[in-house]
């Protein structure tokens, strides 16, 4: 069962999503000689917008009181190598969730190097404190429920802010719970424990990663008109992309397989339709075929 506080967490601000259904409009047509300058960045769909900006604004009266000392604190307590430790740790406490994702999206390459890097970085990397499986040349890949999702050609659904977690949508919500559930942490921490370990580990804000990731916030809100909108396009970007990567690394893993009982070319996974958002905030579905080399 999920911890009692995270639980009503993401209940509390989940709830608008079941109450009120996601309509994506149709963009309206634009002057190709002004697109560059006139269309606006491709982004989630935002329909709970004044939602979302009233707990973006609550995330940013929080931070310098608890989110900024927790960084900073952090940052005073952990020199770089400890730093870089937790990351590995945290990482490598991910692993069966990326497991069974890589399962899931049908790709048994990925899962065998994912399953050997665990094993390897958990006795000899002494549970993840080293790396010696990328030092072995087994190197690592990150995926989660909702780019499943995304290759089953799930649409993301709205675009979410949520409390001390930062920005996501309503996929990557559902799928973080799901993958909460193959996570060794959900079983071995204490509820309060829990909480800590989400606080450091997840969301835009999450101590590990805001550590790394506080200049760039720093600088993107200090060159935005817009933070809220400029946040929500390069969350949408660094998805989008991240969800791009991991479709070409599986097709690799399967023109691998491919040419491995004799065939020729790149083959697309079955359920290759990608769902996600389009440029204008609508939802399209891309259709991955194969390619000749």
């Amino acid at each position: 069962m999920l911890p009692t506080p995270l639980f009503l967490r993401l209940l509390v601000l989940l709830a608008p999503v079941v109450v009120r259904p996601a309509v994506a409009l149709p963009a309206e047509p634009t002057d190709e000689l002004f697109a560059e300058e006139d269309t606006e960045p491709a982004g989630f769909p935002d329909p709970f917008e004044s939602y979302n900006r009233m707990v973006f604004d609550a995330n940013r009266d929080v931070e310098p009181w608890v989110v900024q000392p927790l960084v900073n604190a952090y940052d005073a307590v952990a020199p770089e190598a400890v730093q870089r430790a937790v990351a590995r740790i945290l990482t490598n406490l991910d692993s069966p969730a990326v497991f069974v994702n890589d399962l899931l999206q049908l790709d048994p390459i990925g899962a065998s190097i994912t399953a050997t890097r665990f094993a390897l970085n958990t006795t000899v990397g002494l549970l993840g404190i080293w790396d010696p499986a990328t030092d072995m040349g087994i190197d690592g890949h990150d995926t989660d429920f909702g780019q499943t999702m995304a290759f089953a050609g799930i649409p993301s659904g709205p675009y979410l802010i949520l409390f001390l977690i930062g920005p996501t949508n309503a996929r990557d919500a559902f799928g973080y719970i799901v993958d909460f559930f193959f996570r060794p942490t959900t079983y071995v921490l204490t509820p309060a424990a829990q909480v800590l370990f989400t606080g450091v580990r997840e969301g835009s804000i999450g101590i590990s990663k805001r550590e790394a990731q506080d200049e760039a916030l720093r600088q993107l809100e200090a060159s935005s008109m817009d933070f809220y909108a400029a946040l929500r396009n390069g969350y949408f970007q660094a998805r989008t992309g991240a969800i791009e990567a991991r479709r070409r690394g599986r097709n690799e893993n399967y023109a691998l397989v491919r040419r491995a009982l004799g065939g020729g070319g790149t083959l697309s996974p079955p359920g290759g339709e990608v769902g996600d958002a389009g440029p204008d905030g609508a939802e399209q579905r891309v259709e991955s075929v194969p390619r000749d080399h």
